[in-house]
């Protein structure tokens, strides 16, 4: 069967419905940055399905994760790794249809579907079809990444207002508290500057707290007083030991720590 091309779509005004932030290229639904996007979540997808096999045949163990500092989140639902399979396969063969090209199982069609990537982005439906890849490979993600990785304070939800984080180097993540789906290099960009004018009323102990519990790195009521002596960050005293401290900064000051930690 031979893929279906689309006729091609007048976009010259348009932006891209996923990102928001680039125009789109002719013919496409979605913009050249979204469709190497595209690309990445099909391979994550294949990566992830791969690993989920040795889950169904219990060559590993299936375990929640719990949410402690650097860890995932449980899957939130009661699902088995084969019924998790199943649905993944449900969006494969989707877009197969839509497409144009053979279904069937996810080890054959996810290669079609990659060998067809400028078809699917002239698909009137390419930005559901990327959303749906970005969220099912979040959820097998907690299933199949055995390691625990460091989830860094992004910045905020647009939407809700929740905070948000991620592995560095994550590009899309869907927000815990009201399920929307946030393009990460937006949300940094807005959090420069949205957080740079939030401050948080604490001691130093408490900063040290909260900071580690934003940002998954181990800071202790020390650090946070070598950095107020040392003048690496102003937190003007206020009264009965506490201080008005700039989150921006704390968080600055925590992944220096971090990264000081690593070289």
């Amino acid at each position: 069967m031979t893929a279906h091309h689309p006729t091609p779509i007048n976009t010259t005004h348009h932006t891209c419905p996923i990102c928001t932030a680039n125009a789109l290229a002719d013919g496409m639904t979605i913009c050249r940055q979204c469709m190497h996007a595209y690309a990445r979540q099909l391979t994550l997808l294949r990566q992830h399905l791969t690993v989920l096999q040795l889950v169904i045949r219990r060559e590993v163990h299936l375990r929640e994760r719990g949410g402690g500092r650097g860890s995932f989140a449980p899957l939130g639902i009661d699902v088995s790794a084969a019924d998790l399979e199943t649905e993944a396969e449900r969006l494969i063969d989707g877009i197969c249809t839509v497409a144009g090209l053979p279904g069937g199982r996810w080890q054959r069609a996810l290669p079609r579907l990659g060998a067809n990537l400028h078809t699917l982005a002239g698909l009137p439906d390419a930005a559901d079809h990327l959303e749906g890849l970005i969220r099912i490979n979040g959820r097998l993600e907690r299933v199949t990444d055995r390691r625990p990785r460091l989830r860094r304070l992004v910045g905020v939800c647009d939407v809700c207002g929740a905070m948000v984080h991620a592995v560095q180097g994550e590009e899309w993540a869907v927000c815990g508290r009201c399920d929307s789906l946030l393009h990460l290099p937006s949300v940094r960009r807005a959090a420069r500057t949205r957080l740079d004018a939030l401050h948080t009323t604490q001691t130093p102990s408490g900063a040290a707290v909260w900071v580690s519990r934003e940002t998954g790195i181990d800071v202790t009521r020390d650090d946070v007083n070598n950095w107020i002596r040392s003048g690496r960050i102003t937190a003007p005293r206020l009264e009965n030991g506490y201080r008005e401290f700039p989150i921006l900064r704390l968080i600055e000051l925590a992944e220096s720590k971090m990264d000081s930690k690593r070289e």
